[in-house]
């Protein structure tokens, strides 16, 4: 077995109030110390090993932060931009999402992030999934 370094979020109290923000983009007119309040720490020694050679019941959302599972979306919403296809994507996501925490609300939406003056206007997808 071997063994890595993390860098980590670090746990501050600043997070129980704010969360934690940052930009991958300079920004011009804002201070460079404005732009995150992330501060990090960084972990030795954490022994890595092959997921795949356990069981995929062995990891829990409670002691690991995640679990495998498997789950059987559309196939055909799964590489298309098209309104229609991130639609029934959505519906998915959120009946996913809703069956596997219990939760009452869940809100799916699409965020769409330009940059380089708009020419990758629609280029970047990014699905953000919440619940409540």
């Amino acid at each position: 077995m071997c063994s890595i370094s993390l860098e980590y979020i670090s746990p501050l109290p600043l997070y129980d109030t704010v969360k934690p923000y940052g930009f991958n983009v300079v920004l011009n007119g804002i201070p460079e110390e404005a732009q995150s309040n992330i501060q990090t720490t960084q972990y030795h020694n954490i022994p890595l090993f092959d997921a795949r050679s356990n069981a995929l019941d062995s990891f829990s959302y409670e002691k690991q932060g995640f679990r495998f599972l498997t789950h059987a979306a559309s196939s055909t919403c799964l590489f298309s931009l098209e309104p229609e296809f991130l639609s029934k994507y959505c519906e998915q996501m959120v009946d996913f999402i809703r069956g596997e925490f219990g939760a009452e609300h869940v809100i799916c939406y699409d965020l769409r992030v330009s940059y380089l003056e708009g020419l990758y206007a629609d280029a970047i997808m990014l699905m953000g999934i919440g619940s409540t």
